[in-house]
């Protein structure tokens, strides 16, 4: 199995064969991917291991946005054409270190939907143990979480499709695309004098 590691807390400029954070068509292939192949593929935090486990928050408040997102890949699939429709399942999400984050961006770089009320950076440091999350710098509170891991992946996803095969439309039998509707008989009969709209046509359109 391919199996694509980071160097957990080293930023993306320091493993750039790795991946990038700009998508361009003359980004070379990280790998070949065969349909239905199973890999193992592991992504650094969304901010670029910019934050540290640390109680100094000035790390979010000169954190660089330009080097957010930093993507494992591009991965080329086999056979794949300009056009296609790529499906891709998830059978585990597993976290690459043991401490996660959550912060506030200072309202002069990035800020955020309540920058009037909180200008200032800071940070949470979370320890991730098993089911739980804490952190020291918010005491007394605990969060629970559960990646289904991938015991149960192949049940979760055949249910997953049988239930997404019951969505499926067809455009002309279903939703009649393709085809010319007419009002109901019934209601376009009884249109009142004066153009008025009758009682039925009203109770559907105020509903």
């Amino acid at each position: 199995m391919q199996h694509f590691k980071i160097k957990a807390g080293k930023p993306l400029i320091e493993q750039a064969e790795l991946g990038h954070n700009r998508w361009h068509s003359d980004l070379p292939f990280l790998a070949t991917v065969q349909p239905g192949e199973e890999i193992i593929i592991e992504t650094l935090d969304f901010l670029d291991a910019q934050i540290h486990n640390d109680d100094d928050p000035s790390d979010v408040r000169d954190i660089d946005l330009t080097r957010a997102h930093p993507l494992t890949g591009p991965f080329e699939i086999a056979g794949a054409e300009p056009g296609d429709l790529l499906v891709v399942d998830l059978l585990d999400i597993t976290p690459v270190t043991a401490v996660g984050f959550s912060g506030i961006f200072a309202k002069n770089n990035g800020g955020g939907f309540l920058a009037e009320y909180f200008p200032d950076a800071d940070k949470a440091i979370w320890d991730l143990k098993g089911l739980y999350t804490t952190s020291r710098h918010v005491p007394g509170v605990r969060f629970a979480g559960l990646t289904h891991g991938s015991r149960g992946a192949t049940e979760l996803l055949a249910q997953t499709r049988m239930v997404a095969d019951q969505c499926v439309l067809d455009p002309r039998a279903d939703l009649g695309i393709g085809e010319v509707h007419f009002p109901e008989f019934e209601i376009s009969s009884t249109a009142l004098p004066g153009g008025g709209a009758p009682s039925s046509s009203r109770a559907r359109t105020d509903v």
